[in-house]
């Protein structure tokens, strides 16, 4: 029984992010992805209350942000800087989710996150550094070739 319980909680903690003793919670734990969102697009940036709510929306995002890194584990890129990007993208998503444009942050946060693994990769896997603005414009010559061939 003693298992079962710490299981549960694990299950839980993964959840959501503990909260240190010293401090009291400034968002509430029980508020929807929604919610949360709202308020870290009222507050403004460096707000503790902004803070927490992004603390718990990453916290709940956490998963998918491992499954999209996942997909790339056979690449010679370590697991932590794709996480690492993939985090990044997760941030993206929340700082700029508009509740008006769609209902789902979780639809809205999984190409972010995707997109910023696969830019990760574009902006790493060349030889010499390359500026992306070059890269960009290298693709759309690319494109403008393909159409007058």
């Amino acid at each position: 029984m003693t298992v079962i319980i710490s299981e549960k909680v694990s299950a839980e903690s993964e959840r959501d992010p503990p909260i240190p003793a010293d401090r009291t919670p400034a968002v509430p734990g029980g508020m929807d992805d929604l919610q949360l969102l709202a308020i870290v697009g009222s507050e403004p940036r460096g707000s503790e209350r902004r803070a927490a709510a992004c603390e718990v929306l990453v916290g709940r995002c956490r998963g998918m942000v491992w499954s999209c890194a996942q997909r790339y584990c056979r690449s010679p890129e370590p697991a932590e800087d794709l996480l690492q990007a993939g985090y990044v993208g997760l941030m993206k998503a929340i700082n700029n989710f508009d509740p008006t444009f769609g209902r789902s942050p979780a639809a809205y946060a999984q190409p972010c996150v995707a997109g910023e693994v696969k830019r990760h990769f574009r902006d790493t896997r060349w030889q010499i550094h390359v500026p992306r603005p070059a890269k960009e414009l290298a693709m759309e010559v690319r494109v403008v070739i393909g159409q007058l061939t």
